[in-house]
């Protein structure tokens, strides 16, 4: 049923689509026992308009077991791993309760493209103490590591979120990005990044 939603939507919206890709995120991607998955993703596979799938989810969440399922499935059909990557730097990551650190992402990186998976990565600017030179040294850092794709967001202060709860009592305390110095953080990023 949630597939033949989004077909529909998405058929108003982009008339001419022809193919669809199942993304799985939040709770359907990689969180869960193996078998479990096998059976959504095999779920979504199945349906006649679905050519492939997308799974958004954490580099903490990528057990071997899964990742070498995926690569199987991926002879098979189109697969596309999207980890999120948030941040580069430690710190970063510390401030916003991630759980992990920068070098469980590059392990996580490394260990999806070893088994030959498109892997995309997601990066969130504007996160608290990330800095120019922070960005910088994970563009550095990001130059490295065996990425297909990079997907570049920006902050979003969502309501009844620890974020949120310390921007409305003391919004001085949070640098927000202006749209210029976003893109300007963007632009610095894509030089160091290989093409």
């Amino acid at each position: 049923a949630q597939i033949d939603t989004g077909i529909e939507f998405m058929r108003r919206r982009y008339p001419r689509t022809k193919a669809f890709v199942a993304y799985f995120q939040s709770y359907s991607n990689t969180y869960d026992d193996l078998e479990k998955l096998k059976r959504a993703y095999g779920t979504a596979l199945a349906h006649p308009e679905i050519s492939g799938i997308a799974i958004g989810t954490r580099p903490d969440c990528l057990p071997d077991e899964t990742l070498d399922y995926l690569a199987e499935l991926s002879t098979r059909t189109m697969v596309e791993l999207e980890i999120g990557i948030e941040s580069c730097s430690d710190d970063v990551l510390r401030e916003c309760l991630r759980g992990h650190d920068f070098a469980c992402t590059q392990d996580a990186i490394r260990r999806a493209a070893e088994r030959k998976l498109f892997v995309t990565g997601h990066l969130l600017l504007g996160l608290p103490l990330e800095s120019r030179p922070s960005l910088i040294a994970g563009a550095r850092a990001l130059a490295t590591l065996p990425l297909d794709a990079l997907k570049f967001h920006q902050l979003q202060i969502v309501r009844g979120t620890r974020l949120a709860n310390r921007y409305r009592s003391s919004p001085e305390s949070l640098e927000m990005l202006s749209p210029e110095s976003y893109l300007d953080a963007v632009i610095d990023m894509l030089e160091l990044l290989p093409p």
